[in-house]
C-alpha cells in the first residue's frame, strides 16, 4: 500500500505506532520556525524603512530658494509638516526590551510583540 493511503492507519506494517504524529509535530514545529524567521526579517525590514522616513522628515526644506514664496501656501504646509514630523520624533519610543520567563520562543515572541 503506497504511503500516502496509510495516513488513517496507526498500526501499518513498517510504520511504528504513532510515527506520523511525530512526523507532523517536526513539520509544524519547522514551518513554526520558519514562519518566526520570516517575521522577524520582516520586523528589521519595517524599522529599517520607518528610520529612512524618520531621516527624511529631519532633512524635509522649509525655506523656498526665493524668500518671495515664503508665505506661499505650500510652504507654509511644508514648515507646518516638518514642525509636526519633528515633534513625532522628538517624542520618546519605548525601548525596553520585555523579559520572559519562558524559553527563546517566548523570548522572541514578546520581542516582536513589543
Amino acid at each position: 500500500m503506497p504511503n500516502f493511503l496509510c495516513i488513517g492507519r496507526q498500526n501499518h506494517p513498517g510504520h511504528p505506532p504513532g510515527a506520523l504524529s511525530a512526523t507532523l509535530s517536526v513539520l509544524t514545529n519547522l514551518s513554526w520556525h520558519l514562519v518566526n524567521e520570516y517575521r522577524i526579517a520582516r520586523v528589521g525590514e519595517i524599522l529599517a524603512d520607518f528610520r529612512a522616513i524618520q531621516l527624511y522628515i529631519a532633512a524635509a526644506p522649509t525655506d523656498p530658494p526665493n524668500m518671495d514664496d515664503y508665505y506661499a501656501e505650500g510652504w507654509a504646509v511644508l514648515r507646518q509638516c516638518a514642525i509636526d514630523g519633528q515633534h513625532i520624533l522628538d517624542c520618546a519610543a519605548d525601548v525596553r526590551v520585555p523579559r520572559t520567563t519562558g524559553g527563546p520562543d517566548e523570548q522572541d515572541k514578546a520581542e516582536l510583540t513589543q
